[in-house]
């Protein structure tokens, strides 16, 4: 090989030049700016999915509660009416058995002792409160394994993302009677403020409240919310979410915001995903009595019939009835099992 021939062969480089590597790292670049949103929605969408899936498990359990005691749980126990210091037992762990968690619920001490009893067991029931549950979680949340907002007694315990109807429009600790004359109840007991499907029962003969019954969703099972979703925060709005044992103190609406109800129940006083405080005098939180999650767009619901639907945060909602108490939006109506209004499309 002529000498100049094999100088001009030694000085052939092989690979990329940095012009070159710098268009291979920007075309990367622009396929992953691509692919991630693609992946992100994809994972929403199975979280999403797990989500509906427990709110079905739990829908399930209702009703395998309901073919044995004729009647959904009662939404929370109060054994010392008019006291706000202590714990009282919820919905949440009634259901427990129908959920395969018999073992744990009897861990517990539901059904043996007081919420305060168990709470005070520290090396023992305690921990079982303190255990989380994922059928009461949504995988698209950001809760803490245990409420740090909602205490009972001082003690966190275990987070729900799952919350009951306590009706169309603020708290209330009755619910309307559905064997009295809708007509009366327009203007006295039920006013569209206690048509949701769980309250209290109590030792007050005011309060002696028999949990509702399929019977007694004249509405129809379909129109009628019985769960709904309840988020910890939502980019920087605090929602805290609920727990899954029960509650703090006896209130219903008074000062709920601090305990009671709010903790395990949510109603109509705001609309979903609510930002805004429209009753709230200082720090009061009022957007923590509606339903709220982080799904885009609105939040599920568990029907009375074990449908589950996503409804969203736009849908035509009222935050307070009319002056003869109708129920007088598509959202208010879905909350109440006996309104006797007609929901409309959602």
């Amino acid at each position: 090989m002529p000498i100049r021939a094999a100088q001009r062969f030694r000085h052939v480089r092989f690979g990329f030049t940095l012009i070159e590597l710098l268009v291979v790292i920007a075309i990367i670049a622009v396929l992953i700016a691509l692919l991630l949103p693609a992946v992100q929605q994809a994972r929403e969408a199975a979280r999403r999915t797990q989500c509906k899936n427990n709110l079905k498990q739990l829908g399930l359990a209702m009703h395998n509660y309901h073919d044995v005691y004729n009647t959904f749980p009662i939404g929370v126990q109060i054994w010392d009416w008019g006291n706000r210091t202590i714990g009282f037992w919820g919905w949440g762990p009634a259901i427990m058995p129908q959920l395969e968690l018999g073992n744990v619920v009897q861990a517990s001490g539901y059904g043996r002792v007081s919420m305060s009893v168990a709470l005070a067991d520290t090396n023992g029931m305690l921990k079982v409160l303190q255990t989380p549950l994922p059928v009461f979680l949504c995988p698209s949340d950001t809760a803490p394994p245990l409420n740090d907002i909602h205490l009972i007694e001082n003690q966190r315990i275990a987070t729900s993302n799952y919350t009951a109807n306590n009706g169309s429009y603020s708290f209330r600790q009755r619910l309307g009677d559905p064997r009295i004359d809708r007509a009366t109840r327009l203007t006295s007991r039920n006013g569209g403020y206690n048509n949701g499907m769980f309250a209290e029962t109590s030792n007050l003969p005011i309060h002696t409240n028999n949990p509702r019954g399929l019977r007694h969703i004249t509405d129809g099972t379909s129109n009628s919310i019985l769960l709904g979703e309840k988020a910890y925060k939502v980019g920087t709005v605090d929602y805290a979410a609920g727990v899954v044992w029960g509650q703090l103190g006896y209130v219903g609406a008074a000062g709920a915001d601090a305990d009671g109800y709010v903790a395990h129940m949510a109603c109509g006083w705001v609309h979903i995903n609510s930002i805004a405080k429209p009753y709230s005098t200082g720090n009061n939180a009022n957007h923590r009595r509606g339903f709220s999650s982080n799904h885009t767009g609105g939040a599920q619901f568990l029907f009375s019939d074990g449908s589950v639907h996503f409804l969203s945060e736009n849908i035509d909602h009222s935050d307070a009835p009319t002056s003869l108490g109708e129920v007088n939006s598509t959202f208010s109506r879905l909350l109440g099992a006996d309104d006797g209004g007609v929901a409309g499309p959602f």
